[in-house]
């Protein structure tokens, strides 16, 4: 039952952490109008966060 409840908040943190990620990519769109610099932004804000690192060492 705890192995459960684990994976489960395991997975919320995940949808937090694509929501948040998803927030602040639409922040820079709102303050950056040109592509070039959200890519740039986003690319910058993805890699400092934790999670979506731990992410993309699985499923680079």
């Amino acid at each position: 039952m705890n192995i459960f409840k684990r994976i489960k908040y395991f997975l919320l943190g995940l949808l937090s952490s694509h929501i948040h990620l998803y927030i602040s990519y639409m922040s820079a769109l709102i303050y950056f109008s040109f592509k070039p610099s959200i890519k740039y932004y986003a690319k910058k804000y993805i890699f400092m966060d934790p999670l979506y690192n731990f992410l993309f060492l699985f499923f680079k």
